[in-house]
């Protein structure tokens, strides 16, 4: 089926309503855009499906917005290009109106190609390089994306730019497109090979060449043809073979009269005439021209309008005709200063020093934000680190990957335990105990920290911290008493607080020892940081013989605290595995 025959039945689709070949219907245009642009049995169905859509637009915006850039880029490819300029930038406001970047970027591609042939290069850039930012994001308009890789790297090669071109056209190269699109990639060959000649690899550049031409056989895009007729024929004048030069020019002229593409006839008819001055054959040379002109003047594309008068000078001065050399100097002068080929030149450096700077500035921003985001999960991770491990141990594990576990000759112990938690606890629900718990131990967490001591572990009820390690101190008994009777106080408040609300109050047992134990690191996986030894044993009993509401501390811990706070003997009580013990309630003094 025909590209013109699958568009006229993809839009007999639209029109009974089947809205969804939308996007193939536009594709089917893009991907032979050339062919419908110059082909005159296409036209009225072309015309007809712009005035569908802009009939449409109030229920189909999105089928209008697609029509018009499509609609200005055929224009665009017909010289038509004031017109083409203008609908082109109707779609992009549209786009910007709706926040659609993708759209956006895929006009303004078309916008800087537009530019790009009528040797507004700085605008071209311009448009260009911040568009094809945002197509590399996106799955949608891969065409575009393909068609920036094309036209932005041959401006990159045109003005000196040569690894910035290679790499746009292997990117384009390298992108998954459909078969009809194959003339892009003669394009893109054929950049490839424009920077080879600029680098003077002009085997290379001969291969990819006609490895472009190739790839635009006659058979499936005679526009695409006509420019790797053109490249051939560049290709041969730059190495003195003027008779393959003109072969290959005449060629493509021949093609694109027949597409009727104005501008690009003017390059094959310019480049004939430099040859034919190379020759010496002034007459045929100043024929070229004078077509040239004639087209150039029609369309107005002045930056090939004073190549033309630069070129007549030349001729007329080697044959001997000083007036109408100087005629012609003169307007190529100034044609030429109001185009400001030099200032044009300076303002396309100056626009890709500005994209690169953009570029900088944007990888700063994210290099700056990696490096904030890895600073806060290293300090996340140390939190996390210094949560579970005392901070003095966590240290000693990131230097030396390992903590050595250690002796501490007087460290103090306490245990907590709920009184008839079991009973309590029965009828609430998961997530009743849980909150319960946490609201107690969250408490105890902040009361020990007060008094810098190290909180071990919890199991179950049962709540368990130390005093004197890792650091040791001398006021590690007296610390750990001090938060005892504050836990204390608090639960004793806090069943204040359940009872009146109708519930069961906890009650809380403490029990303090102080003697030796060994610390250190257990386990390799959910690692902790944990004590052992007979104080630990003894500082559990203390817990469970004691009373609640009480702190019960070991006579060891008495003989360490017992001029700063009232003590009350309770003689020898048996504690279960250990026998009598002598054992103390604590209190304040008053």
């Amino acid at each position: 089926m025909s590209s013109i025959d699958k568009l006229t039945e993809l839009f007999h689709q639209l029109k009974a309503g089947d809205y969804s070949i939308k996007d193939e219907l536009f594709e089917t245009i893009w991907i032979n855009f050339t062919r419908l642009a110059f082909n005159p049995k296409a036209q009225p169905m072309l015309a007809e499906i712009y005035q569908w859509t802009e009939e449409n637009q109030k229920e189909h915006p999105d089928f209008y917005e697609l029509s018009l850039i499509s609609k200005g880029f055929i224009l665009f490819l017909q010289d038509h290009f004031a017109e083409a300029e203008k609908i082109l930038y109707q779609a992009k406001d549209l786009f910007t109106e709706k926040r659609d970047l993708d759209g956006i970027a895929a006009t303004c591609v078309c916008i800087g190609f537009l530019h790009r042939s009528t040797g507004e290069l700085d605008l071209a850039l311009k448009n260009g390089l911040t568009a094809m930012e945002q197509l590399r994001k996106t799955t949608q308009y891969k065409m575009f994306r393909l068609l920036g890789c094309y036209w932005i790297g041959s401006v990159y090669a045109e003005t000196g730019h040569l690894d910035e071109a290679l790499s746009l056209f292997e990117e384009g190269k390298n992108l998954d497109y459909k078969q009809g699109l194959r003339g892009l990639d003669a394009r893109l060959t054929s950049g490839i090979a424009s920077v080879y000649m600029k680098q003077k690899k002009y085997d290379l550049a001969l291969a990819n060449f006609q490895q472009a031409l190739d790839l635009s056989n006659v058979n499936t895009e005679n526009t695409f043809r006509s420019r790797g007729l053109t490249d051939i024929a560049d290709y041969y004048f730059e190495m003195g073979d003027y008779t393959r030069s003109i072969h290959y020019n005449q060629e493509a002229l021949k093609l694109r009269r027949e597409l009727k593409q104005q501008n690009a006839s003017i390059t094959n008819l310019i480049n004939l005439g430099r040859i034919y001055l190379k020759q010496e054959k002034f007459d045929l040379a100043i024929e070229a021209l004078n077509e040239a002109q004639k087209i150039g003047e029609e369309i107005q594309v002045k930056v090939k309008i004073y190549q033309i008068h630069q070129l007549y000078s030349e001729i007329y001065q080697q044959m001997g005709n000083i007036t109408l050399s100087l005629d012609h100097f003169k307007k190529f002068h100034e044609i030429k200063e109001e185009v400001n080929h030099e200032d044009l030149e300076r303002r396309v450096k100056n626009q890709v020093q500005l994209f690169q700077a953009q570029q900088i500035e944007k990888e700063n921003v994210i290099i700056k934000a990696q490096k904030i985001e890895i600073e806060n999960e290293k300090k996340r991770s140390e939190e996390l680190l210094h949560n579970i491990l005392p901070e003095e141990v966590a240290e000693e594990l990131k230097s030396k990957g390992n903590a050595d576990a250690r002796l501490f000759d007087h460290v103090t112990v306490l245990f907590t335990d709920f009184k008839d938690f079991t009973g309590i606890t029965e009828n609430m629900t998961p997530q009743e105990l849980v909150e319960e718990i946490h609201t107690c131990f969250k408490t105890f967490d902040e009361i020990i920290e007060k008094y810098g001591i190290e909180k071990i572990k919890t199991i179950g009820d049962s709540y368990m911290c130390a005093a004197g390690l890792p650091v040791i101190n001398k006021t590690h008994a007296e610390d750990i008493v001090n938060a005892a009777l504050e836990i204390r106080d608090f639960i004793e408040t806090y069943k204040r607080q359940r009872k009146a609300e109708g519930k069961k109050p906890f009650e809380v047992r403490i029990g303090i020892h102080t003697g030796p134990v060994v610390a250190g690191i257990v386990g390799i996986r959910k690692f902790a940081y944990d004590i052992w030894g007979d104080t630990v044993n003894t500082a559990s009993r203390m817990e469970s013989s004691g009373e609640e509401g009480k702190v019960n501390i070991s006579e060891a811990t008495y003989e360490l605290i017992k001029d700063k706070y009232e003590c009350t003997p309770r003689g020898k009580v048996v504690a279960k595995h250990k026998g009598e013990m002598e054992m103390y309630f604590v209190e304040h003094k008053n």
